[in-house]
């Protein structure tokens, strides 16, 4: 049964989003509000250059602080430190369905594991097991616990309970592969450890180019991640793999609002707002399962999502409002960490809060504009364009390592893939009010 304080909170909430909303974009009492304002800048001739306003915002904001460190950026920064951990080391895989993939995921797991520090947490709202999980499990002689309550998270703090002796834990989806000299680099002063990633797996021989679009946001955001660790503290792990202190672990989980999305971002916002040290491997980039489509069929295992519209819309941007929220609060409320970190670790939630104020307003402000004036959308659409290639040179010339490198063609072809994705951002924000309207209907 839900309090009635929880209750009041999420009424709360609303009613403040509702009030911010109507202030900023309609303002009738207050002021003309945002959609008209910007609509008299554009009909007025006299401010000609008005329209770049977005544009140049993205580019102090985004491109210009991503350009400059990136070329000062040391990807063997912390591969200085590198220490191998195995034998204090527990592998923990939560995972749900997952009899088509584990086996695969348990052969590359057990050349760096001892069977017994493999802990396999299958999951799932049922009495008793939906396949043949354990099965397999059994076959290759690693831990295998049955948890009748389908959550990723209820899953890894019984994993973590189960891990006792250990005193680290590399947590994995059920589609991972490791690699066998891949190392552990924890240190006395870090508590999570964050790897980056690769969207293509190694071993698949039919990779699509959606997949190929998947990787280089992969790549780009673990290296922009590693670059917060290096000055600060990174935001949060990937939830596809991710190297824990166990105590740390447990500590997290017991205070996570236990939403079935997003989880691993507010995994990382809660180690944050305790003070913990968030850091990147940066040394390969370890290989995930990602979507082949877009849209229509598409192939799924385990937690993931047939395809990249339903994994955005419904998993990684459903609660982008929400985390806007958080990171409100964490800005003016939180100061766990020393002067030099917390002041980099404000910097980087200020910059992405720009961020999603260029997603949100950017894109709702350019279908109105090309009514009012079309050039506005050609040269939104141009400017983006080049503060993509901007990057992407970067990325590809000065971080990126021999086979790491991203295609040539994908220089022309990312920037379309990343338009529909912003669309789908916008549209799954509006998803999550609804999806926490429902939730709050439902208590």
């Amino acid at each position: 049964m839900v309090s009635i304080k929880k209750i009041s909170l999420y009424i709360v909430y609303y009613v403040c989003l509702l009030a911010i909303i109507y202030c900023l974009f309609v303002g009738y009492g207050f002021w003309s509000g945002l959609f008209l304002y910007v609509a008299n800048i554009m009909r007025n001739h006299d401010f000609k250059y008005g329209f770049l306003l977005f544009p140049l915002f993205e580019i102090v904001v985004v491109v210009i602080p991503v350009t400059v460190l990136a070329c000062v950026y040391n990807r063997k920064y912390l591969n200085r430190s590198v220490q191998k951990r195995e034998n204090h080391t527990a592998l923990l895989i939560p995972c749900h369905k997952s009899e088509s993939i584990i086996g695969k995921t348990l052969e590359n797991a057990l050349l760096i594991f001892d069977k017994e520090s493999i802990f396999v947490i299958d999951n799932a709202h049922n009495e008793n097991p939906l396949d043949n999980t354990k099965t397999i499990c059994e076959r290759y002689g690693v831990n295998y616990t049955w948890v009748p309550i389908g959550s990723k998270i209820v899953s890894m703090y019984i994993g973590a309970k189960l891990a006792q002796k250990f005193e680290y834990i590399l947590q994995i989806d059920d589609d991972m592969v490791l690699d066998k000299d891949m190392t552990f680099p924890i240190k006395e002063d870090t508590d999570c450890i964050a790897y980056v990633m690769s969207a293509i797996n190694k071993e698949d021989k039919e990779t699509t180019l959606v997949q190929k679009c998947q990787d280089v946001e992969y790549k780009t955001a673990g290296i922009v991640k590693a670059v917060h660790s290096w000055l600060g503290n990174v935001s949060f792990a990937h939830g596809g793999i991710s190297l824990w202190k166990r105590t740390s672990f447990i500590k997290v989980l017991e205070n996570h609002p236990m939403y079935p999305i997003s989880d691993d971002w507010f995994t990382g916002y809660i180690a944050n707002t305790m003070g913990m040290r968030i850091r990147v491997c940066d040394q390969k980039f370890i290989s995930s399962d990602t979507p082949r489509t877009l849209f229509g069929n598409g192939r799924v295992s385990g937690y993931g999502s047939a395809t990249v519209w339903k994994q955005r819309f419904f998993r990684w941007y459903a609660l982008i409002l929400l985390q806007i929220v958080y990171n409100i609060y964490y800005l003016f409320f939180v100061w766990s960490f020393s002067f030099r970190r917390i002041l980099f670790q404000k910097l980087f939630m200020l910059w992405r809060c720009g961020i999603m104020t260029i997603i949100i307003l950017r894109y709702v402000i350019l279908g109105y504009s090309f009514y009012l004036r079309y050039t506005f959308t050609l040269i939104m659409f141009f400017a983006s364009l080049i503060t993509w290639l901007i990057t992407f040179l970067v990325f590809n010339v000065r971080i990126l390592k021999g086979d790491e490198k991203f295609d040539w063609y994908m220089f022309f072809l990312f920037p379309f893939y990343k338009f529909q994705d912003i669309f789908l951002c916008i549209g799954a924000m509006y998803y999550g009010l609804l999806y926490k309207i429902n939730c709050l209907l439902s208590l």
